[in-house]
């Protein structure tokens, strides 16, 4: 009787990590895990070690399921808090970022004070990319030069100062970031854009 009771409160908890759970690999496999004792239930069948094996695959399948809903929480509280200090430093939402999937990286793009565009990419692993490119009236600029590239070239280097206060700012959310890559991009490599209204980003 005490075995079936155990069965029983495990049979909760597994019902409720699935309940928490935001990874659909995970979920599966506590599914799997809630049939199996569900089955032994039925059956009459539990026994100390077959519950021994299910309790420790459901004690390992928890750890990861609560470490998985941590990042999430943290991957929604990024883009809100990176769009919120953008936004407070003049840099206007061109398109928010995308819907959050598991393990998907979530992408947004800003229009930079004066024109240009800055993209934001946040991946699965909460490390973040940045991406300056040229906004044009039209495709007719394949490349830059002349006026052009001076205000890139300007709009590059304020980002760049604006990139550090970002981070000093998501610091101060308690956020541990630092830079770890910074490059100039070369002339020729400068992405270039057709400027669109918001409603078409």
């Amino acid at each position: 009787r005490r075995q079936v009771e155990n069965a029983e409160q495990l049979l909760t908890q597994i019902l409720e990590a699935r309940e928490l759970s935001v990874n659909g690999e995970h979920g599966a496999e506590l599914q799997r895990l809630q049939e199996k004792l569900v089955d032994l239930l039925a059956r009459g069948q539990i026994t100390p070690a077959a519950l021994d094996v299910i309790s420790r695959r459901y004690a390992g399948l928890r750890d990861k399921v609560e470490r998985a809903l941590a990042e999430d929480e943290m991957n929604e509280f990024l883009t809100e808090r990176v769009t919120y200090h953008l936004n407070a430093m003049g840099y206007r939402t061109h398109s928010a970022f995308s819907e959050r999937r598991a393990g998907a990286r979530r992408d947004a793009e800003f229009v930079l004070p004066d024109g240009d565009r800055l993209r934001v990419a946040l991946q699965a692993d909460l490390k973040m990319g940045f991406q300056l490119s040229h906004e044009t009236q039209t495709m007719v600029e394949k490349t830059l030069s002349g006026e052009a590239m001076s205000f890139f070239r300007q709009q590059e280097a304020r980002w760049c100062r604006d990139m550090k206060e970002l981070i000093r700012r998501l610091i101060e959310d308690g956020v541990p970031y630092e830079v770890q890559f910074e490059r100039e991009i070369p002339d020729e490599s400068i992405p270039v854009e057709a400027a669109t209204s918001r409603a078409g980003g």
